[in-house]
């Protein structure tokens, strides 16, 4: 028995649409990874906390580094939740539109 293996071509349109839906789930993972982050940020200063609600040191040191973790943390975050906003937006075709052939201005012959 003979087999053949079949060739299939695949055009640049549906190539771009692949790289544009890769693009978009990784952005909605980024945004995830994004929120978790941000909640696991809040969870550990809450946990941090005693009963009258104050954050509980054993040195000035640990206080100091909690409090520039913590920043780090959330503004790492926020990147990167814009990062995953930023590629949705471009995964779902908001980027710059491309020139094509029905965007060129068509010129009308003119009448003598």
């Amino acid at each position: 028995m003979i087999t053949t293996t079949r060739r299939v071509a695949y055009d640049s349109l549906s190539i771009l649409r692949t790289i544009r839906l890769m693009v978009t789930v990784a952005g909605w993972v980024l945004v995830g990874l994004g929120i978790f982050g941000f909640l696991w940020a809040q969870r550990r200063e809450f946990y941090r906390r005693n009963g009258a609600g104050l954050l509980i040191f054993a040195n000035f040191r640990q206080a100091v580094l909690f409090r520039v973790t913590q920043l780090a943390l959330r503004a790492a975050c926020v990147l990167v939740i814009g990062g995953g906003m930023s590629a949705c937006m471009f995964g779902n075709g908001f980027d710059a539109p491309s020139p094509s052939i029905d965007s060129t201005p068509r010129t009308e012959p003119t009448r003598p």
